[in-house]
């Protein structure tokens, strides 16, 4: 009898799909041969042969010396920390030769992004770049995401300003609540992940619903762009900072976020002095 499971997670992690389906299969039934493996699995046996001689090849089955070629599936914990150990190793030998080389300049074009991965790691590099100014507009799965990156961003120094849709706290971090963010959020068909870093470059995302796929997605470091978009969501943010302050008829102070955020307006920021000197370079 064979165990259904998904082969998904063993083909993300290298093995081709009749491997994961062959090594799936030796953990609950080695020791077997090859002419069971192929039975069982439904497989061409030449095929299935192949398949073995590539595992035992990678240190996963181990095959016995003697006629009969029993194959055994190493424990799954050894296979794995196996795996995790050429990884690591992999990649500290990609990093020794790759930092031999040097990156490209940004460009001002526009470039779509594919994945939630992709989009959520370039959001966190470029918190990890930001120089001053970090402005958010963030769906809640977002924000968890990337609430890790946004506070050790804060922890530099970095002024950094969130707009959500749901309270939530995160230390250092100005936080600006919209407050419609709950019909916000079930009125859209998907969640969003937007921002602008320094003035100097953007992403914007929306994703569905579950967050699994990318329906939209984009970042560039247009300077003129990305400026705009900075100017944008830092008067939406001063917006909202001021909302709560119109409803209270008892206030005579403008509120102290609003004082705080003015200091985001950023005409030092690394996007608006690129700016500027490329235009006047221009003229």
């Amino acid at each position: 009898m064979i165990t259904s499971f998904s082969i998904q997670p063993l083909v993300d992690l290298g093995l081709t799909a009749m491997e994961a389906e062959v090594y799936g299969f030796l953990v609950e039934n080695s020791p077997a041969t090859g002419y069971k493996i192929a039975k069982a699995i439904g497989k061409p046996t030449a095929n299935t042969y192949k398949t073995i001689q590539s595992l035992q090849a990678k240190g996963i089955v181990l095959v016995e010396d003697s006629k009969n070629r029993l194959c055994r599936a190493v424990p799954i914990d050894e296979f794995l920390n196996g795996l995790e150990e050429k990884f690591f190793q992999a990649k500290s030998e990609a990093v020794k030769e790759l930092t031999k080389l040097r990156p490209a300049p940004d460009d001002e074009r526009l470039y779509y992004l594919q994945t939630p991965d992709q989009m959520y790691e370039r959001f966190r590099q470029m918190l990890k770049k930001c120089q001053g100014i970090a402005l958010l507009d963030l769906f809640p799965e977002a924000v968890t995401q990337l609430k890790e990156e946004i506070e050790n961003t804060v922890s530099r120094g970095i002024h950094v300003a969130v707009k959500v849709y749901t309270p939530c706290k995160i230390k250092g971090v100005e936080i600006i609540t919209d407050p419609v963010g709950e019909k916000t959020i079930n009125r859209w068909p998907g969640m969003w992940a937007n921002g602008v870093i320094d003035g100097f470059e953007h992403l914007m995302a929306l994703l569905s619903k579950d967050g699994t796929r990318v329906l939209q997605a984009v970042w560039s470091a247009n300077t003129y762009i990305s400026w705009v978009y900075h100017s944008a969501l830092m008067h939406e943010l001063l917006h909202y900072a001021l909302h709560a302050f119109s409803f209270d008829k008892e206030s005579t102070e403008i509120p102290d976020q609003y004082s705080r955020l003015q200091s985001f307006l950023g005409e030092d920021a690394r996007g608006y002095h690129t700016l500027i000197e490329r235009l006047d370079n221009k003229n």
